[in-house]
């Protein structure tokens, strides 16, 4: 996804993300949750940072294997694959794993805004 598709960090030279309690840090590869580091697989990493880049839109499986897979039509994946993937992301987020939701027959969106009740 680039600036072309509404990337609302395109133009970040650092390319760092906030969301929440999240920062991921584009350049360095690292991601931190409420402060602390949080080790991240490289296809775990390109998971969140596609999530990331929608900006809470939805992303169909297909979108996420692209994220995951450098050349997905030959890797071994499924829908069950990246259901995985996100369920590994969800798990190393902790607190921060419920902005990863499932839209029923759609795909994942990652939400961006806070929840009722919450005071960032």
């Amino acid at each position: 996804m680039g600036p072309g598709l509404g990337d609302p960090y395109a133009d970040r030279p650092d390319q760092i993300f906030r969301v929440g309690a999240l920062e991921v840090n584009m350049d360095r590869h690292t991601v931190q949750v409420g402060g602390q580091g949080v080790y991240f697989a490289h296809r775990e990493f390109r998971l969140l940072v596609a999530l990331l880049r929608a900006h809470g839109r939805i992303l169909g499986r297909n979108d996420l294997a692209d994220a995951i897979y450098d050349d997905w039509l030959e890797a071994p994946w499924s829908d069950a694959a990246v259901r995985v993937y996100v369920s590994a992301v969800r798990k190393k987020l902790g607190a921060e794993g419920w902005r990863i939701q499932n839209v029923l027959k759609r795909g994942y969106r990652l939400v961006t805004e806070e929840r009722e009740g919450d005071h960032g």
